[in-house]
Formats: C-alpha cells, structure tokens, sequence
C-alpha cells in the first residue's frame, strides 16, 4: 500500500463486496485516526490484515485490480470520516467538532 488512494480503493472495496462488515471498517477507520494524530499513521491495509479480517495475499489481491488513480478517485475527508464515526456510534460529535478545532 502506497498512496492514500489505495485506502479508499479498499474501503469502498471491502464494503462493495462484503469482504469486512461497515462496523469493522469503522473501527479499523477510528484507529486509523488516533494514530495518524498520534503521530503514527498505519494504512487501512495493515488495520485490517492485523486484525485478522482479512489476509495479507486477499488484500494485495484486491489492490492488484486497482486502476491507476484518477481524477475521479477522491479522498475521504476527514469530515466524512468524523461523520460516519458518529453514525457508527463510536465517537461523539462533540469529539469530532473537538478535534476539528484542533
């Protein structure tokens, strides 16, 4: 995994085929954010095979079908990303609002 694309292409992916549960991805999503703050940041990849959800070769298999970034390919904010914590229910709004000002 080199670039940020490749997490959303594994996000979208992951979530597209159902190959990690939407409660799994946001967990692996919330840790991803606590250790890019922390000054550590881990790619979705490494998130997901560490949590044994899925294997390193079934990952490198999925990324090994991505086409080169595009334009169209877009980033998640981290507005979205705060958005879809609060949905999951596994951070506040005032938390996200928090960090925001932060």
């Amino acid at each position: 995994m080199k670039a940020p694309e490749d997490d959303f292409f594994l996000a979208r992916h992951v979530l597209e085929n159902n190959l990690v549960s939407r409660e799994a991805l946001l967990e692996c999503l919330f840790q991803m954010a606590q250790d890019r703050k922390a000054g550590a940041p881990r790619p979705l990849a490494v998130m997901i095979t560490s949590r044994g959800l899925m294997t390193e070769s079934e990952v490198s298999r999925v990324l090994s079908g991505r086409e080169k970034p595009s334009d169209s390919i877009g980033l998640l904010s981290d507005e979205k990303v705060g958005n879809l914590l609060v949905k999951a229910g596994l951070i506040s709004k005032e938390n996200v609002e928090e960090c925001a000002r932060l």
